[in-house]
């Protein structure tokens, strides 16, 4: 029996990361089944039909004119079923899994269709089939070209609201490239070590390379999109958990938690957050793992809640960022590199040099032009990253803007008495590598990848252009301006694809 990388990938996301108590991979209907509700799924048929042929020229059934026939071709590499509280919550995944991005549907036009049309009639089967009207519907892939991209996301966009008019509860989700990453393969990697079931291939395999204490650049630490991923009591045992047990918290926050008034007012829970272990308390309402904080044993509470009546999730994602952020503290050293202050116009400008290494301590210290003595910067600043009161932004020159956007390879090479600014090749050289240089005002002169120079001194000169159509042009203004994939095409359809216009656009959302 065939088995594929990415249903097993989804097998297991969705028994452990969603908590699906069924799931089934390459599920497919069947013509002895009895079709429910057949009026109303004509009907969403004719409407999406009609509505991409007008808006798009998109035939997205081909000549599929039959209700009936659609739904038999169907096929979903992955369907789960979790049950909380009562509630049945469906999930579906298609998974395209090819090292050189989606390219079994045809030419870009053809992939758009066919992405779409899946989306849609996995919907009908799950309402004629299985009698629910919600459920999440997933297409994921790990490489899509940028330009089908900019092209599925209306279409799914289209879909959301066509299906949501006619009163449906569907949700379609595009999980690609560096979303991929996030949401689907770093919540799976970060739930994996309690999981040794031999028919989870995926996590098989990741097993075995942990054998040989090789990862290779692969992380299981989360970021905020993995947290959306995972249900909340799963989140609070593998994000909270570890943050109470690294000894950051303070003794007064640690004696809080222990105060039932507190947890309700700070994290919506019914019960203390932790109890000692030794102590009298409801036993069903607590996790069986103890955790230790310095030295001294505390169940958590289990009592999590996600309805739509009682929603805790926001309550415990607001806990963990502000809490990570905080994890510096232990040193009592912000952060550097992340602080609002760097680049101020107003900051201390000191440097260390340590192990070749330019270190600005100035931006980490209390006070500063605006922030003297007797008063000091405030703890959100210095350690949440929160912008001052006083914060003014400084105005670059090139050289700065040159350090600041070619974080890949940049070289300072020393100065010379050269023009204001150029690009210039020069023979391979080990120290160097590529062989581009850019040459910055002020006479510094700074190595760094060409296609990244070029770009930089477009974007410096309000010349650049972004092309999203080049997955080599869009990877480089990812690096540029520390953004997704997905995050840069829909910055270009909101605001065009002026790189001016896009840099002021991520700037005002940050």
């Amino acid at each position: 029996m065939k088995i594929e990388m990415g249903e097993s990938l989804f097998y297991s996301w969705l028994r452990h990361v969603k908590e699906c108590q069924i799931v089934q991979t390459n599920w497919k209907t069947s013509g002895q089944w009895t079709l429910l509700h057949e009026d109303e799924l004509k009907k969403m048929m004719a409407a999406t039909d009609s509505f991409f042929l007008e808006k798009y020229g998109y035939s997205i059934y081909k000549k599929t004119s039959s209700l009936s026939q659609l739904l038999l071709q169907a096929e979903c590499d992955a369907i789960g079923i979790s049950k909380q509280d009562g509630v049945n919550k469906v999930y579906a995944v298609d998974v395209a899994f090819h090292e050189s991005g989606v390219k079994n549907y045809g030419n870009k036009v053809s992939t758009i269709m066919k992405i779409t049309a899946k989306c849609l009639r996995t919907a009908m089967c799950i309402y004629g089939y299985l009698d629910t009207k919600e459920a999440e519907i997933v297409f994921a892939s790990p490489k899509v070209n940028p330009s089908v991209l900019q092209g599925v996301i209306p279409c799914l966009e289209a879909a959301q609201r066509i299906t949501d008019d006619l009163g449906y509860g569907f949700k379609f989700r595009l999980f690609a490239n560096d979303d991929f990453y996030s949401r689907v393969l770093q919540p799976i990697l970060k739930v994996s070590g309690g999981v040794s079931d031999t028919n989870e291939l995926f996590i098989r395999g990741y097993h075995m390379l942990q054998m040989f204490n090789r990862s290779d650049g692969i992380t299981n630490r989360l970021d905020v999109n993995g947290y959306e991923e995972l249900k909340i009591g799963k989140l609070a045992q593998l994000v909270m958990r570890p943050i109470l047990e690294s000894g950051t918290i303070s003794e007064g926050e640690l004696k809080l938690l222990q105060d039932k008034e507190y947890c309700k007012k700070t994290l919506d829970l019914g019960f203390p957050l932790l109890v000692n272990a030794d102590g009298e308390f409801d036993k069903v309402r607590y996790y069986k793992a103890p955790l230790t904080i310095n030295g001294t044993k505390y169940l958590m509470c289990s009592q999590w809640a996600e309805g739509k009546a009682n929603n805790d999730r926001p309550y415990l994602e607001k806990w963990i960022q502000e809490h990570q952020h905080f994890s510096p503290m232990k040193t009592q050293v912000p952060d550097g590199t992340q602080i609002a202050c760097k680049d101020c116009v107003h900051r201390d400008r000191t440097i260390v040099h340590i192990n070749g290494k330019d270190i600005p301590v100035g931006v980490t210290k209390v006070n500063c032009d605006m922030i003297t003595y007797p008063d000091d910067k405030p703890s959100e600043v210095l350690f949440l990253n929160a912008e001052c009161p006083f914060y003014e932004r400084e105005i670059l020159t090139l050289e700065d803007f040159v350090s600041e956007y070619c974080h890949y390879g940049v070289k300072y090479l020393g100065s010379v008495g050269l023009c204001d600014y150029y690009l210039e090749t020069y023979p391979d050289d080990e120290d160097i590598g590529e062989p581009s240089v850019v040459m910055a005002s002020g006479n510094e002169y700074y190595f760094c990848e060409q296609d990244v120079a070029l770009a930089v001194i477009g974007l410096f000169s309000g010349s650049a252009i972004i092309d999203i159509e080049y997955p080599h042009s869009t990877g480089i203004w990812k690096r540029i301006f520390n953004v997704t994939e997905l995050e840069l095409i829909k910055a270009v359809g909101d605001v065009g694809n002026s790189a001016v216009d896009i840099k002021e656009h991520f700037m005002e959302k940050r």
